[in-house]
């Protein structure tokens, strides 16, 4: 069992004095690095929707990428507090930290969700307009996308819903705020099946298993259709293009998503993980920020290369 999850939680985030070394560790890393990659972030996404956002309703997959584009800003800027609460003024006060830690953790890991699922998404329509053309007309459709695109919102919210039950903000006389595990939190059965063995089956496992799926099923059916002779020259760059952005997708996603678990593991073997990543120890926030952040800069490169694959699709 997690002890790190099991524990009362009352935790203070003025705690012990930090060094100057430590300020300035979560100074650089935690604020200006985040900060700076949430900014790249936000403008890629901004530029991607800039010019994709003419074109949605002409393409399901252009329509899917700017639905991606919109969810990976909503996670960046979930994200947006937990730089400021490594600045020295943030730091004076508690109140950032112990709101951003019990709140806008979970908004985040929730949009984050919403990203995979769309990510499923965009791929799906790939997999069926490349291994299924004969299909692509009745499933390549923007209403389809956007239908299974909401539900997937709704799943995601329901699904994570409980996590914002988990934990109340309480006030000491001093006026220090802290958090105290909720009843719910304290349940063995529900840390180990729902914060456990349910989140990482959604969060990691089912979206690694699809995307490595449909990728290998893309990369098999465009190697068979390399000898089609009556293929045209603009077809075949667009298939390479269609394998590169593929690959480069579920590659990405794979290597950052690996974060979360290996935090978990992390988090067993340092036990009491809060102390262990006090003075720039194992920041897991910083390092789920950081890789969320290269997620969305990459993602933000992909469209353009997405715009190339109408014509492939339309074939």
């Amino acid at each position: 069992m997690d002890s790190t999850t099991a524990r009362d939680s009352t935790t203070e985030t003025t705690g012990p004095l930090l060094t100057k070394s430590c300020k300035l560790y979560f100074f650089i890393f935690g604020s200006l690095l985040s900060g700076f990659l949430i900014v790249i972030g936000l403008f890629g996404n901004c530029l991607s929707l800039t010019i994709l956002g003419k074109e949605r309703k002409r393409s399901s997959t252009i329509q899917a990428l700017c639905l991606l584009a919109v969810a990976d800003t909503c996670l960046l800027l979930a994200y947006c507090p937990f730089p400021i609460m490594d600045t020295p003024w943030a730091r004076k006060t508690n109140s950032i930290g112990i709101f951003a830690a019990v709140y806008m953790f979970d908004v985040a890991r929730i949009c984050n969700q919403v990203s995979a699922l769309l990510t499923m998404v965009l791929m799906w329509q790939r997999y069926v307009a490349v291994c299924l053309p004969h299909k692509a007309k009745q499933l390549c459709t923007v209403r389809i996308v956007n239908w299974i695109s909401a539900f997937f919102v709704v799943a995601a919210f329901v699904f994570y819903f409980p996590k914002f039950f988990l934990y109340s903000i309480k006030i000491r006389d001093n006026g220090v705020f802290y958090t105290v595990s909720n009843p719910l939190m304290r349940n063995e059965y529900f840390q180990m099946v729902y914060l456990v063995i349910l989140n990482y089956l959604v969060s990691y496992i089912i979206p690694v298993v699809c995307l490595l799926s449909m990728s290998v099923a893309i990369l098999r059916s465009l190697k068979s259709h390399n000898g089609n002779i009556g293929a045209s020259v603009s077809s075949q760059h667009a298939r390479k293009d269609l394998t590169k952005s593929s690959i480069a997708i579920v590659l990405i996603y794979v290597l950052c998503q690996s974060v979360q678990p290996i935090r978990r593991i992390l988090m067993w073997v340092y036990d009491p993980y809060m102390k262990s990543s006090s003075c720039g120890g194992i920041d897991g926030i910083n390092t789920i920020a950081l890789s969320e952040v290269t997620t969305n800069k990459t993602r933000g490169l992909d469209p353009v290369d997405a715009t190339e694959t109408i014509d492939l699709r339309k074939e």
